[in-house]
C-alpha cells in the first residue's frame, strides 16, 4: 500500500495489489474499506493501467495516479459509474508519477524521469 485517503465516508487505499490478503479475490490498486471496517474490495469495475501511488481529491472527485513503466497516468473515479476515468487531455505525456495535490482549484504533480532521475514539480490542469 503506497497510500490511504477517507473520502465520501469510505477509506480508500492505493498500491500495488492484485489480490485481497487470502490470495482469493481480484482486487483494483485502488480498493475500498466496507463501512464497518472489516472488509476491502474494488473501487471501480475497471482498473487502473498500473500501480497507484498516491490518491487525491480533487473537484470533488476521488483522483489517482501512478506509472506504467515510465509513463505516467493521472484518473478520476467516476463512482456513480463505478469506472475509472482518464483525466489526461490527449496528447499530454507523463513523466512516471509520484504524487498529486490539489490547490486552489488546480491539480499539482511530482514527476520523474526515469531514465535521467530528475523529479519535476509540475501544474497539471
Amino acid at each position: 500500500v503506497n497510500d490511504l485517503l477517507v473520502f465520501n465516508g469510505k477509506m480508500y487505499a492505493a498500491g500495488n495489489m492484485s489480490l485481497d490478503g487470502n490470495n482469493s479475490t481480484a482486487m483494483n490498486y485502488v480498493n475500498q474499506l466496507s463501512q464497518a471496517g472489516s472488509n476491502w474490495s474494488k473501487a471501480g469495475s475497471n482498473n487502473l493501467p498500473s500501480y497507484c501511488t498516491c490518491l487525491a481529491i480533487h473537484k470533488g472527485q476521488l483522483v489517482a495516479c501512478g506509472s506504467a513503466g515510465n509513463q505516467g497516468y493521472i484518473y478520476k473515479f467516476n463512482s456513480t459509474d463505478n469506472v475509472w476515468e482518464t483525466c489526461l487531455n490527449s496528447g499530454v505525456s507523463l513523466k512516471s508519477m509520484l504524487k498529486i495535490e490539489s490547490f486552489n482549484n488546480s491539480l499539482y504533480g511530482l514527476e520523474k524521469d526515469l531514465s535521467t532521475g530528475q523529479t519535476s514539480f509540475i501544474r497539471l490542469d
